[in-house]
């Protein structure tokens, strides 16, 4: 079975794009529309195929292309449900740059919606901390805080990186919040019942 992004992925976005946005001061609203957005951030990967979420190998330009649009197919089902706009926000624009090399729009620096940005950030880092086909073994704490460091003005907005790096090691494994909320069911259903 391929190793793809594991089932807790999205929780422990939620979770830590939750303590960022509060760090920086976002009302109870925001944070739960930020929250929510994390657990659906790649919901339009249902219309990848599985084949190439589970590559082994590199992705041709082309596969990348399909992948890409996953961002697109997103915020489009989100539409479909009328999912609250920023939640949307943070489904189409959770891959876009600081520096304007992200996709799928090339937005840049504050153009990005700031709940992308935090999202950029924190997926980021909870990827660096899991297993993936390309790195079985999870980066450290310390190598996934030097690999965001490293992204600060160019993938990340450094005053976010500054911010999330300030926080000490937001989640111990073991420790994720369960996918509870009315909100985020109720989602997952209508987007599942089609």
């Amino acid at each position: 079975m391929p190793m793809t992004r594991s089932a807790t992925h999205p929780q422990r976005v939620a979770a830590l794009a939750r303590r960022l946005g509060a760090a920086l001061g976002l009302d109870e609203a925001s944070l739960a529309a930020l929250e929510l957005g994390a657990r659906l951030h790649d919901i339009g990967k249902v219309g990848v195929p599985a084949a190439l979420l589970g590559k082994p190998s590199t992705l041709t330009p082309s596969e990348h292309a399909v992948v890409h649009r996953h961002v697109i197919v997103g915020d489009s089902l989100a539409r479909e449900f009328q999912t609250p706009e920023l939640v949307r926000l943070v489904i189409r624009y959770h891959h876009e740059q600081w520096n304007g090399r992200g996709y799928p729009d090339g937005l840049k620096g504050t153009a990005i919606p700031l709940v992308a940005r935090i999202i950029a950030v924190v997926d980021a880092y909870a990827a660096m901390r899991e297993s993936r086909l390309y790195r079985p073994v999870p980066l450290s704490v310390e190598q996934a805080r030097t690999e965001v460091a490293r992204g600060a003005g160019t993938q990340f907005d450094p005053a976010l990186t500054h911010v999330f790096l300030s926080m000490s090691e937001p989640l111990a494994r073991g420790s994720l919040p369960t996918a509870g909320g009315s909100a985020y069911h109720h989602v997952r259903r209508r987007m599942a019942s089609g």
